[in-house]
């Protein structure tokens, strides 16, 4: 039969933003695609067909295809204020989706998610879905199926950012009044992503309102933000502002006298006065439609946190300041009804500067002691990515290069005033350049039978070291039925960069550092088989996974984190690890009460040959048991309630099990660890509860969320301290009240 393209972009009808991965299907549903990040679509379909676009949470919209050549549709869909919200998924794309392992989360979802101090978190949102963890409080990241956090990408608008966290990991550095959609990919990677072995989370922007003015200010119990967007010129350039600087350098008493009187807790932070510490992060985002078939987006983006202590009597100061900087330009060009394209040019920095310095400049000594300790990372990079249909293909292509500094460690010691000045300076740089290319396709194989092939093939590089890599991605999903499918997939995956730590808590200060001829990039193989049931308003997803990783980096036993006069390599061992487990999850996905539970079921263990014996040991986000459960309950367009409880087994950490009496003159006592990560701190659990009222006028509206973080007050534990007979837990968040409050303003 012949066929027809058919191609454009879907839009939310009210402010011209792209809706990715809303689906396309037939009125016979055996064909259909979605969206990409840019709200484009194009399907190959018989003439004389009914095309369906839905998206959750918009009124689905039929288009009867009543023409004999390739044509251009764009479709603008309107908001359903009669559907309930969607949960962990951005529609049915999850289920129909060829991947195994990949989760979808709205930002307008987020908002209505209980949340520490009041501030919704698109990451810390992430623990509500199946195989994703966290470490304790006050510990940055979130951990993917047994992995560390170093080995999730994270990707703001296609561009990576290494500590998207504030405050050591309590907030995210993304302020989800701007995100559009979020994306993890945890089972079956897509070969247009490289660089990580455990997951890729791809954040989408918003692209500014291309029809009416639109502002928000939101006043916080932790924080004040502000966004601002409108056309520049309507229905062709706009802009994005968003902006966001905590209060705790100004409220800080106030809420450490609240959290001691609700908790019995009495610090925030284990080693950081709050009254000495702020963070910002802001966005800056313009769009230009140039015509029909290209398109050009500007992005700047910064986030930072300092922390400023000083001591009036002497010149002691500790000072601290970390923060990304990202800008990106791309290009989005349709050269044909069938043929996407994407240029983007960008460069990302990570910064972490530390300085501890002691003096009395008006006494006789008149002496100065100081350390300054930096660490750095640099990306630059050009990247261009195409998209083709090709009858029942689809096929994705594209190619990158980029070039990475490394500035793992400068630490300059500078002594004055003790009979001599003393001024030295510890510099290990590194530069390397990858590229990277890749190819994948998407057809049906039989009826019944789609395939997902890829190949992701890179190259680092430099003067001392080559490494190549051969990276294949493969995914069937089996249909037997329309609402059932089952799903294979394996993922090979490189990691070129590594991820010194001495702490589990995921201090700012670790230091990313490169492949080198002494340490070889990490490796993953993992296979995953998955199962996906849907109807209406419920959805069942259910995987089993299994993953081995190779190259693995640790400290060695006893080095000195800032001990800079020795290379870093030579504190490092290299190992091996494996995971593996399953996940399950059910999802009610509309109506008046919404909600998921989820459960996971893993293990995850690393090798080392002069670790432990050279025997194998429980990772320290080693999780066996993960439940997490939601709720959100809308009585009308005003009110909501909702609800969140997490449990999580222990992490496994390491105390003396042995003490030795040596008596040679005196007395004395020795403690023995004869194994890693031998003991579990208590298991974590937590109870969040909010409610929402939101009221809209003409011109204006303004919502009002209240609610409690850790409502029943469990002391769960941030670290474990040895005493002379027993180990005593630490606790740094008890229950948190919150309240936020939100003005919205906009133009017709």
């Amino acid at each position: 039969m012949a066929q027809i393209k058919v191609s454009g972009f879907i839009k939310d009808f009210d402010n011209h933003e792209a809706l990715i991965g809303a689906y396309v299907v037939d009125s016979n549903h055996t064909i259909g695609t979605s969206a990409n990040n840019y709200g484009f679509y194009t399907i190959s379909v018989p003439k004389h067909t009914v095309l369906r676009f839905s998206f959750i949470g918009y009124k689905p919209k039929e288009v009867l295809i009543n023409t004999p050549k390739d044509t251009v549709l764009d479709i603008y869909l309107t908001k359903d204020d009669l559907l309930g919200e969607v949960v962990v998924t951005a529609g049915r794309s999850v289920e129909q989706s060829n991947y195994t392992g990949v989760e979808q989360m709205r930002a307008q979802t987020v908002q209505k998610l209980p949340a520490i101090m009041g501030e919704p978190d698109i990451v810390k949102s992430l623990t509500l879905m199946p195989g994703v963890s966290f470490g304790n409080e006050a510990t940055s990241g979130y951990f993917v199926r047994g992995s560390s956090s170093d080995q999730n990408l994270i990707l703001l608008d296609g561009v990576p950012i290494y500590n998207p966290y504030h405050l050591k990991g309590y907030f995210s550095a993304f302020n989800v009044d701007a995100i559009n959609s979020a994306t993890l990919y945890k089972g079956a990677i897509p070969a247009q992503y490289g660089g990580r072995l455990a997951s890729v989370l791809d954040l989408n922007l918003k692209e500014g309102n291309m029809k009416r003015l639109n502002a928000k200010l939101t006043l916080g119990s932790v924080m004040n933000k502000v966004l601002i967007e409108a056309p520049i010129i309507k229905d062709k350039t706009s802009f994005l502002i968003t902006a966001r600087r905590s209060m705790l350098d100004i409220y800080g008493n106030q809420i450490s006298s609240l959290l001691s009187y609700f908790s019995g807790i009495h610090k925030v932070s284990d080693d950081m006065d709050m009254n000495q510490y702020y963070f910002t992060d802001y966005n800056v985002k313009l769009n230009h439609k140039i015509n029909h078939k290209n398109r050009i987006f500007l992005n700047f983006y910064k986030s930072q946190d300092d922390y400023d202590d000083k001591d009036t009597i002497s010149t002691l100061r500790n000072r601290k300041k970390w923060g990304n900087t990202l800008a990106s330009v791309r290009w989005n060009k349709i050269y044909s009804d069938n043929i996407f394209s994407n240029l983007t040019v960008y460069h990302s920095r990570y910064k972490y500067n530390a300085k501890k310095s002691l003096g009395y400049k008006n006494s006789p000594e008149n002496f100065e002691h100081s350390i300054n300790y930096k660490s750095a990372i640099s990306d630059y990079s050009a990247k261009m990515d195409f998209n083709i249909s090709i009858e029942k293909h689809h096929i994705k292509f594209g190619g990158q290069y980029l070039y990475q500094r490394f500035e793992p460690a400068v630490t300059t010691l500078r002594k004055i005033g003790e009979g001599s000045d003393v001024d030295t300076s510890y510099n290990y740089n590194f530069n390397t350049n990858t590229t990277s290319v890749y190819i994948e396709d998407q057809f049906k194989l039989l009826p019944q039978l789609d395939v997902n092939a890829g190949l992701y093939a890179s190259a680092l590089f430099n003067r001392e070291m080559f490494y190549p890599s051969l990276q294949p991605r493969v995914s069937l999903k089996y249909t037997p039925h329309k609402k059932l499918s089952l799903k294979t997939s394996y993922s090979r995956m490189t990691q070129n960069i590594h991820l010194l730590s001495n702490s589990w808590s995921g201090d700012p200060a670790d230091m990313w550092v490169p492949s080198t001829k002494q340490i070889r990039p990490e490796k993953s193989n993992q296979i995953d088989l998955g199962l996906a049931y849907h109807t209406h308003k419920w959805s069942f997803l259910a995987d089993i996974f299994a993953k081995n990783m190779s190259n693995l980096m640790e400290y060695k036993e006893g080095v000195s984190y800032f001990d800079n006069q020795s290379d870093w390599q030579s504190k490092v061992e290299t190992g091996k690890g494996k995971a593996y487990g399953a996940e399950f999850s059910i999802r009610k996905n509309q109506g008046k009460l919404t909600g998921s539970l989820s459960y996971t079921y893993s293990k995850s263990v690393r090798e080392f040959e002069k670790l432990n014996r050279g025997e194998a040991f429980p990772y320290t986000y080693d999780r066996t048991h993960n439940i997490s459960a939601f709720l959100l309950y809308t009585f009308n367009k005003r009110w909501s309630v909702s609800a969140n409880w997490i449990f999580t087994t222990g992490q496994p950490f390491t105390v003396a099990n042995t003490y030795v009496i040596n008596n040679f003159g005196h007395l004395q006592i020795f403690k023995q660890y004869d194994r890693v990560n031998n003991v579990r701190m208590p298991n974590y659990h937590r109870l969040d509860i909010g409610v929402n009222y939101t009221k809209s006028y003409s011109y204006f509206g303004y919502n009002i969320s209240a609610g409690l973080y850790n409502a029943y007050n469990r002391h769960n534990p941030y670290s474990v301290f040895e005493g002379e007979d027993m180990l005593y837990v630490h606790s740094l968040l008890g229950i948190m009240p919150y309240l936020t409050i939100s003005f919205n303003f906009n133009t017709k």
